[in-house]
């Protein structure tokens, strides 16, 4: 049978009566492959063309007999055939026989387990709609799901909303966008996570004749924070710089250790990263109400703030949260119930961030106010100063999140903001308006290929995608990157399907060869870390009894020295 047979059989599309037996059809397969695999080893002598055509098909048939193999795996599973060869379960059994261990078995079965009891996954997956990523994001999210989760994941129109929602996302953004909609269906459960990893934290420092040993455990938010100080403090390596990365990181923990003691007096370093929390103004104003009206309570424990340090909060007209948000006794959990089904209030780099966190940095930390348009723009400054700085940079940063190049998601606080008029060459303002985040890499074959950027306003959510998945997870603005003659180098308005190249050789591979290189590219002229843009922009629409002009809407944002 032909190998387009194969597939209709796997999705059931021929009768079974008329397919030869199973393991002849398997055969045949592995026929197939190992000519397909021969074959391939001349790849270099094909056109391009043949081999982008021949690795999406190769794509497509790996995700079938993937399908295939997830209800192979379930029969076997609920059979309990596997039995009796002293395996202590299912996953230890497939791990033995498939010889990859028991990591990859499990992983493998969590997504057999999303496969088979998710339909329009299995379409979309069989289909290249979704890829092996995807798949394996919603493993994870249904392995450790709360009951509330489990039904929420379980409903056929949650999951047609997420797979409406891969298909416009790669793996790594999806994985935000599914932790997004697990904090927001479920912000207790989040609270409680984060409370037991606070209470796992430590840190031990021991002399050896060897050296010193620094070796502990902290909790996710107390990691983020320890990561941004220490990608700032290293910085980026030149190119004659051959220290490991491991080397470097230990490098940049002595450099803050030696900041910190070069200045006895001061209760924070003089230039200190910042650590950002975005939050849309529903998810704002629910936190804001349901902290006045509880007993000032945030959480068991009380806010922790170095000592001698002043709450940025006193200098802050009184709105009543800031008692509010240093209360002692209470519960935490009543908070995080309070926030169930608001968009989750997130990091730069769009990670859910406990309700209590929030909370707590709410009464320490400097309250930016961003307001934008109707379409999502922030206000802009003028032509007085060329770089982007300061409040600027974060407005630039809270529309944009990452490099907008299209597949590129290199975090904000990585990345320059460019002029799409140029400063120099044609009078371009430094506006938000005139502003676009871009990596080092792809800043340098903006200029380098003389490229025009074109922004597109907010599009509507796709087909089959409600509000609550779509805030936060789909950019709020698109962008279009043309030669000087017109002719389109990528756009996010067309996404290249799986399997498939968007642009052929990459067109946007720079002549110069130029590379990026590891770590945070150079910052020319910044003098503030970004910011990953988090829950989206509300509408006007979303907030009743809101008093402004009718075509603004605002961001409220947090930037805390970490």
């Amino acid at each position: 049978m032909h190998s387009n047979g194969v597939a209709q059989v796997v999705r059931g599309g021929v009768p079974s009566d008329e397919a030869p037996p199973p393991s002849d059809e398997a055969a045949g397969l592995g026929v197939v492959a190992h000519r397909v695999a021969a074959r391939a080893r001349a790849a270099e002598q094909w056109s391009a063309h043949e081999r982008q055509t021949v690795l999406a098909r190769i794509d497509e048939a790996v995700a079938v007999l993937t399908s295939a193999r997830a209800h192979l795996l379930g029969a076997e599973a609920r059979a309990g055939s596997w039995q009796g060869h002293g395996d202590r379960d299912v996953v230890a059994w497939r791990g033995r026989t498939s010889r990859a261990g028991v990591s990859a078995a499990g992983a493998e079965l969590r997504g057999a387990h999303v496969i088979t009891t998710m339909p329009s996954v299995e379409r979309a997956f069989t289909a290249a709609e979704l890829s092996a990523q995807h798949v394996d994001v919603l493993g994870r999210a249904v392995s450790r799901a709360t009951p509330s989760v489990s039904a929420a994941l379980a409903d056929p129109r949650t999951q047609d909303e997420l797979v409406a929602l891969g298909r416009r996302l790669d793996g790594r953004e999806f994985a935000k966008a599914v932790d997004r909609f697990v904090a927001q269906v479920d912000p207790v459960t989040v609270e409680r996570e984060h409370a037991a990893q606070r209470a796992r934290r430590h840190l031990f420092v021991t002399d050896l004749p060897g050296g010193t040993q620094v070796r502990g455990m902290l909790d996710h938010r107390a990691g983020h924070r320890l990561r941004l100080a220490l990608e700032s403090a290293q910085g980026r390596p030149t190119q004659d710089d051959d220290r490991t990365s491991e080397q470097r990181r230990a490098d940049g923990l002595v450099a803050l250790a030696e900041l910190a003691l070069s200045e006895p007096e001061a209760t924070t370093a003089v230039a200190r990263p910042h650590v950002s929390v975005v939050l849309g103004e529903q998810t704002f104003r629910t936190l804001v109400g349901a902290l006045r009206a509880g007993d000032g309570a945030v959480g068991a424990r009380r806010v922790e703030r170095p000592a001698g340090a002043r709450s940025a909060s006193a200098t802050l007209p009184d709105t009543g949260w800031s008692s509010a948000a240093t209360g002692g006794s209470g519960d935490v959990e009543r908070l995080a119930e309070a926030m169930r089904g608001v968009p989750a209030p997130v990091d730069e780099d769009g990670a859910p961030v406990p309700v209590s966190e929030v909370a707590r940095l709410l009464c320490d930390c400097a309250l930016t106010r961003v307001v934008v348009d109707a379409e999502s723009r922030p206000v802009d400054v003028g032509r007085t100063q060329r770089l982007y700085s300061g409040h600027l940079r974060r407005a630039v940063v809270a529309r944009d999140g990452g490099c907008v190049w299209p597949g590129c998601g290199r975090p904000a606080r990585w990345c320059e903001v460019h002029h799409i008029r140029w400063w120099d060459r044609d009078g371009g303002e430094t506006s938000v308006e005139n502003g676009v985040v871009l990596c080092g890499f792809h800043h340098h074959v903006v200029h380098e290929r003389d490229l025009t950027i074109e922004r597109h306003p907010p599009a509507p959510p796709p087909r089959g995608v409600s509000s609550r998945l779509a805030a936060g997870a789909l950019p709020p603005v698109t962008y279009t990157f043309r030669t000087r003659g017109g002719t389109v180098v990528r756009s996010a308005r067309e996404p290249a399907a799986l399997g498939t190249a968007a642009v052929t050789g990459d067109a946007a591979a720079p002549r110069g060869g130029a590379t990026q290189g590891p770590g945070p590219p150079e910052r020319r002229g910044v003098s503030d870390p970004g910011r990953r843009a988090g829950p989206g922009f509300p509408s006007a629409g979303q907030v009743p009894g809101r008093e402004r002009e009718s075509d603004q809407a605002a961001l409220f944002a947090m930037a805390r020295p970490g």
